[in-house]
């Protein structure tokens, strides 16, 4: 994850999928930015796969750290916790 302006965050999630489908969710929450991996019922004959999520995040001053899940059918796994990247020199 890296800092892009002042007011967004971009960066590349590597999560395994049941169904190589995953979709991104989340936002600001406090002083963190809460992201969750979706990765809903697999498609029929889908397989296990390594998939790459790209993103642009807001953020704001409070923003302290950033918190990824993964949310399946039996729960929730966290992924990683990184603090905000800063921004500027």
């Amino acid at each position: 994850m890296r800092r892009e302006s002042a007011i967004n965050v971009f960066g590349v999630i590597t999560t395994p999928s049941d169904g190589c489908r995953p979709r991104l969710s989340g936002g600001i929450a406090g002083d963190r930015v809460e992201l969750t991996v979706q990765d809903g019922p697999a498609p029929a004959g889908a397989g296990t796969c390594e998939c790459r999520i790209t993103f642009r995040q807001d953020v704001d001053d409070r923003s302290q750290r950033i918190v990824v899940t993964r949310a399946t059918r039996q729960g929730t796994d966290p992924l990683v916790t990184e603090p905000v990247p800063t921004f500027g020199p």
